[in-house]
């Protein structure tokens, strides 16, 4: 058995035997630009979709998104996942990129088409391929 913690940085010390890690969220980027908008009289309220810095995705002041690899995480899916991470980083690897279908079979993008961040927070139940229920 394996696990991923989420969030909590210190998640794998839980059980680190079995902790393949953690994916974060940092929302101190946005927090920032949000304050510094406000104090510049210029903040208005919107949709704010947090950017992985894709060049050192676990900095504190530039990433909205970090991974802290775990103790069960082996050498080859180290290299596996740091492969992936440059994958999404540098666009060849475009996971929302149709054609996709919802589990119902429904279509969410066509051939070609690439969501958008909204499409992707608000999607109405999970994709085909991925196991579970949607509601």
């Amino acid at each position: 058995m394996k696990f991923l913690h989420y969030t909590l940085k210190s998640g794998c010390d839980l059980a680190p035997d079995i902790c393949l890690g953690v994916p974060v969220y940092n929302w101190g980027p946005a927090y920032l630009e949000a304050v510094k908008q406000t104090q510049a009289g210029n903040f208005k309220s919107e949709f704010v979709w947090g950017k992985p810095d894709w060049k050192d995705l676990n900095n504190p002041d530039t990433s909205a998104v970090g991974f802290v690899k775990g103790p069960a995480l082996s050498e080859e899916n180290k290299k596996f996942l740091e492969q992936f991470i440059q994958g999404l980083g540098d666009g060849k690897i475009e996971l929302y990129k149709g054609p996709l279908n919802f589990q119902d079979g429904t279509a969410f993008l066509k051939e070609g088409e690439t969501a958008t961040p909204q499409q992707i927070w608000y999607m109405p139940q999970l994709l085909q391929g991925i196991e579970g229920p949607s509601k």
